[in-house]
C-alpha cells in the first residue's frame, strides 16, 4: 500500500497521483491536484502567466479555451502543465488554477549520440 501512495506522489501524470480514492502529493508540495470528485469533463481551470514578470494575465475554464482563446497548441499547453520540458508554451507560462510554481529552468539538451572531430587532411 505504502509503495503504491509514493508511486502516485512521484507521478508528473494527474490521472496516476490517484489511490484507494484519494489523491496524493508529497508533504509540502505545491502542486494542485483534484479534489475527490472533482471532474475533469468541463475542464480544468489554467493560469496563462508571463515569463518575465510571473502575473497572471488570465484563466481560462480549460486548456481548449485558452487553445482557443491564444492559438498556442493544446498539446504544448498540456506538455507545460505536465513539466516535460520547458517552461516556455507559445511565449507564455502555464499551470493549474492555484497552483504557486513558476517557470522551472530549461533542461539541459541530451545528447545520445556523441559527436567527433575528424582531420581530413591526416
Amino acid at each position: 500500500k505504502a509503495a503504491c501512495i509514493i508511486e502516485a506522489c512521484q507521478s508528473k501524470r494527474r490521472d496516476d497521483r490517484e489511490h484507494i480514492g484519494y489523491y496524493w502529493r508529497f508533504k509540502g508540495s505545491k502542486d494542485r491536484i483534484l479534489c475527490v470528485g472533482e471532474g475533469v469533463r468541463d475542464g480544468i481551470a489554467i493560469e496563462q502567466v508571463d515569463l518575465q514578470t510571473g502575473d497572471i494575465i488570465t484563466i481560462f475554464s480549460s486548456g481548449r479555451k485558452a487553445h482557443e482563446a491564444t492559438g498556442v497548441s493544446r498539446v504544448v499547453i498540456k506538455r507545460v502543465l505536465e513539466r516535460r520540458g520547458k517552461a516556455n508554451g507559445g511565449g507564455f507560462f502555464w499551470r493549474y488554477q492555484g497552483e504557486t510554481h513558476g517557470p522551472w529552468p530549461d533542461p539541459e539538451p541530451t545528447n545520445l549520440h556523441p559527436v567527433e572531430q575528424l582531420d581530413w587532411e591526416s
